[in-house]
């Protein structure tokens, strides 16, 4: 979610709302959700604007993902949430993607303190069989050489469910837990090449967000 003209005392009331009205509202209407992790952004894309300033991340179990599926799929569905403090016009839902869990590695024990996502395609046009080779390099080499060069403990790899915003979404993404939501001064990493699939690869957004909180369910 993006807020580019709220400030002051408005932005405070709508940090408020969000953590302590909307995130609980969320969490008892779907059954098997179970966490919210809320964050904003310390480090946006290189490349120019590719994420919004604030994320909120949803953790859930099969059943809560195929009734949040179903509910969000439906033209018809109204949110039955209380109101956003702010009009519609101040606010931008940028993204609201579905993930399911692919592979993690690391300690998950403990909080992060902010987390590195990386959103990404393999190379146009790429087959089924060099798709295998591309999530086999994945899983096997990218994500641990890349949690050593992040100094993250843990890494989640996520494929796309379905996106309900209108924002290109990545069929890939991966979550890389950090200590210290800051890595601009870490030394550019060696990282082996791999298949054709994944060194032609389109990385969508490189992004770094400082946590705000987490919520659990009550």
């Amino acid at each position: 979610m993006d807020t580019p003209a709220v400030g002051g005392s408005a932005l405070r009331e709508f940090d408020r709302f969000y953590s302590t009205v909307h995130v609980p509202e969320v969490l008892a209407y779907y059954p098997g959700m179970l966490s919210c992790a809320r964050y904003r952004l310390t480090e946006q894309d290189e490349r120019g604007d590719r994420g919004p300033m604030w994320l909120a991340r949803y953790t859930m179990d099969e059943q809560a993902a195929a009734r949040y599926r179903t509910v969000n799929s439906d033209p018809g569905f109204v949110m039955p949430f209380t109101p956003m403090p702010l009009s519609e016009r101040d606010f931008d839902v940028r993204w609201r993607f579905l993930w399911r869990s692919l592979a993690s590695y690391g300690d998950d024990a403990g909080t992060s303190r902010g987390v590195r996502l990386i959103g990404m395609d393999p190379a146009p046009g790429t087959r089924a069989e060099e798709l295998t080779a591309f999530n086999a390099f994945y899983d096997r080499t990218h994500l641990r050489e890349a949690r050593g060069a992040l100094r993250s403990r843990f890494v989640t790899r996520y494929e796309l469910c379905q996106a309900f915003s209108s924002s290109a979404a990545p069929r890939y993404a991966a979550v890389y837990e950090l200590d210290s939501p800051a890595v601009t001064n870490l030394p550019v990493p060696r990282v082996t090449d791999g298949p054709p699939s994944w060194r032609d690869r389109n990385t969508h957004w490189r992004l770094t967000y400082a946590l705000i909180e987490r919520i659990d369910r009550g």
